[in-house]
């Protein structure tokens, strides 16, 4: 296999030098382009996109790759589709979600897509499950290329891109378009809230990014910092991790049961989530609170009821949408509010 060797480009200063406004947090990550309220908007009424090229690629080869990643994962992977992603989860032998990941065919590997972590830890992961099996795990860094856009103009803004047979993509189906010399892979994700990928490979990241802006046409499209994108995966329920996907809380608790299989058995973690399947235990709720508390508090904050432990706080943002402070939490199902520091916090919705 013959692999482009992609040049890395300072990122950072690509963008600050392009956005006159950006902004970026302690681990790299662009927090605000512009402002959190126009990207904020962006999402809502026009197109946002979020670069994730800083997710882990993972290419897995060898002849016994699907049935590998078939027991470590809880969707059923043996008759995996050439042109169809996968998402499913990684868990930990007590039924606890390590992460959610996306399995992509590709020629004759398989890439894994998962959030932005220690490369090196997440491939010792998997080598550890490997027994004498043949597969080969290779981490990649700067071959790929990966945006996630949100919005009710996503669509449109595809067609602007890539031309005709966007409208007609199918959800998890890879498409790949020629635009120029750039080969771009789209894929429609459809649970919970709506969006589609485009994953480039052995181009610039910079190259890329002006790709994207040279097509924005009339519409209103931003790239979507950090914390325009944290009010509004919170609000809406999203998991990320390490906030949710930790390994503490079931696909249960984090009400994306849709991720698992329910004929599937022998995974990793299945005997600890089969009691789920069956009904016989209680699941807790995922929730959005209000937290509009003075104190500033550290995640994940175990919230106690008469010394009892009711839930747990994983994330808090100022909330867009809501005008004040609101949070993830995982509290049990008859819990309607409780108190932190005096202050009554109340569920707003449940996911």
């Amino acid at each position: 296999m013959n692999f482009v060797e992609t040049p890395k480009v300072d990122i950072t200063k690509y963008i600050k030098d392009k956005f006159e406004d950006a902004e970026f947090n302690k681990d790299g990550s662009c927090k605000q382009y512009t402002s959190v309220i126009d990207e904020y908007n962006a999402v809502k009424h026009g197109v946002a996109v979020r670069n994730i090229s800083d997710s882990v690629f993972l290419e897995l080869f060898g002849n016994d790759c699907k049935g590998f990643l078939n027991r470590i994962t809880t969707k059923e992977l043996c008759n995996i589709q050439p042109d169809k992603a996968t998402k499913t989860l990684f868990c930990n032998s007590f039924g606890g979600v390590l992460d959610e990941v996306v399995l992509l065919p590709i020629n004759d590997y398989h890439l894994l897509v998962r959030s932005r972590d220690d490369k090196k830890k997440i491939k010792r992961w998997i080598d550890n499950y490997i027994v004498g099996e043949d597969v080969k795990v290779k981490e990649e860094e700067n071959k790929y290329s990966l945006f996630e856009l949100y919005g009710p103009q996503a669509l449109t803004y595809l067609s602007i891109l890539c031309g005709d047979g966007v409208e007609k993509i199918e959800e998890l189906k890879i498409r790949k378009f020629l635009v120029d010399d750039f080969e771009i892979n789209v894929i429609k994700f459809c649970d919970g809230v709506e969006k589609y990928w485009i994953l480039i490979k052995d181009k610039g990241l910079d190259e890329v990014f002006n790709l994207l802006e040279e097509n924005k046409s009339v519409l209103d499209v931003a790239f979507l910092g950090e914390e325009a994108f944290k009010s509004f995966r919170i609000e809406n329920g999203i998991s990320v991790y390490p906030s949710e996907y930790n390994g503490k809380f079931s696909p249960f608790d984090l009400k994306i049961k849709n991720l698992i299989d329910e004929s599937k058995k022998g995974y990793l973690g299945y005997e600890k989530i089969v009691p789920y399947l069956s009904g016989d235990n209680s699941v807790s709720k995922l929730c959005l609170v209000e937290f509009n508390i003075e104190d500033k508090i550290e995640l994940p904050y175990i919230i106690k009821s008469k010394e009892n432990q009711i839930g747990i706080i994983t994330s808090e943002v100022n909330s867009v949408k809501y005008k004040t402070r609101v949070a993830m939490a995982v509290i049990e199902s008859d819990v309607e509010s409780f108190f932190i520091n005096h202050y009554e916090c109340k569920i707003l919705k449940e996911f």
